[in-house]
């Protein structure tokens, strides 16, 4: 009977420090946790407060000020190609064109492209890249002597299908940006 009094005070002492002891490491893994949650959140609010910050930063900078500068150089581009729509153009005025149309694609870079550098750099090379698809795919058409700027289709095929396909592009990642 002795014995059973000390094996059951043994036994209860060792389940009683037993539970002391989980009991100490669930309040420690809850307080690790809450710890963890708490910094991860304060993580997460950082971030989409950059990110909101960013997105309001693009729709000024870019979409209030300079989209006008991405429509006026694209609409100068059209202009200058309509322009040069005649039944015999010259190898020198075909030069000369092209010429032209890199002068405004810099400009385009200059006051469009270039702002989407301060917003992001992705953004940036994704726009300028289809700036200058614009001038190769041009450039190759209009240096080719056998393309008739004066034929409707070919024009229409050659020289406005790329410019609108590339301004749609520009214009779908320009929506697409998330910040």
């Amino acid at each position: 009977m002795i014995i059973d009094i000390y094996l059951s005070e043994t036994v209860d002492s060792w389940l009683d420090t037993l539970s002391k002891w989980a009991t100490i490491g669930i309040a420690l893994l809850n307080l690790a946790f809450i710890v963890y949650v708490f910094f991860s959140s304060l993580r997460k609010t950082k971030l989409e407060k950059e990110k909101a910050r960013k997105i309001n930063f693009f729709k000024t900078l870019i979409l209030d000020y300079n989209l006008v500068h991405f429509y006026d150089k694209i609409e100068a581009i059209e202009e200058l190609v309509y322009s040069n729509r005649q039944n015999c153009i010259t190898t020198q005025e075909r030069h000369d064109l092209i010429e032209k149309l890199e002068d405004l694609l810099v400009l385009l870079r200059r006051r469009f492209t270039d702002t989407l550098l301060s917003v992001d750099n992705k953004l940036y090379n994704e726009v300028l890249d289809r700036s200058d698809e614009i001038l190769a795919e041009l450039s190759v058409a209009i240096s080719d002597v056998t393309v008739s700027l004066s034929n409707g289709a070919e024009f229409e095929s050659k020289i406005i299908a790329p410019i609108t396909s590339k301004k749609t592009d520009i214009l779908k990642a320009l929506f697409n940006y998330k910040g």
